[in-house]
């Protein structure tokens, strides 16, 4: 987040601690883009998204509606608490909310080094239409809704028709489900290409 935006409110040094107890240091060891297995089942087992649920309703309490900024390591970053902040924060990036950070810079330069999340400037609004292109942001229902809730359906009816699933089984229908979806019905299963992305 860049510099002080007026009418956000500030978390206190107790607040702050509570998120990095409770939200980020949970969600970081669990792994936020590839889950670890061992993580996610001492997640479950000692409840780390309960927690983290209370600690947000906690803040969202104290501070109501609207961004909060909490100062970890010498920077500042929003906590969004409500969906109407998510919209503020589209509607007002690059200032003061910036996502052009080291962090996404670290995990997408491999592989998206030119993604509209580590851009700035007028690259960035011209990748930035790009993806509300491809995400029919102007549209009601985005033009593959249709086709992608009959896969989310199927995915759900997979998984629930045992009686019951863990991790492991959700994780693989995911990826299988994302597959389908992105790159066709062929790719869905197909765990050598998985391998290779």
């Amino acid at each position: 987040m860049s510099g002080h935006a007026a009418g956000i409110a500030e978390a206190s040094l107790g607040e702050t601690a509570g998120l990095l107890a409770e939200v980020v240091l949970p969600t970081v060891a669990k792994g936020p883009l590839l889950r670890r297995d061992a993580v996610m089942r001492l997640a479950g087992q000692f409840q780390f998204d309960a927690h983290a649920i209370a600690r947000m309703r906690k803040l969202r309490e104290r501070h109501g509606k609207g961004p909060v900024v909490v100062s970890l390591a010498g920077r500042r970053h929003a906590i969004l608490l409500d969906p109407d902040d998510a919209r503020r924060v589209l509607r007002e990036t690059p200032d003061p909310f910036a996502t052009d950070t080291a962090e996404k810079h670290a995990a997408l330069a491999h592989f998206e080094p030119r993604n509209v999340l580590v851009s700035s400037g007028p690259e960035r609004a011209e990748r930035r239409g790009l993806n509300e292109a491809a995400l029919d942001s102007t549209a009601p229902v985005h033009r593959a809704a249709v086709r992608i809730l009959d896969r989310v359906g199927r995915a759900a009816g997979d998984l629930t028709a045992g009686g019951g699933f863990g991790w492991p089984a959700f994780r693989a229908r995911w990826l299988a489900m994302s597959r389908d979806i992105l790159l066709g019905p062929s790719a869905a299963e197909d765990l050598l290409l998985a391998r290779e992305l």
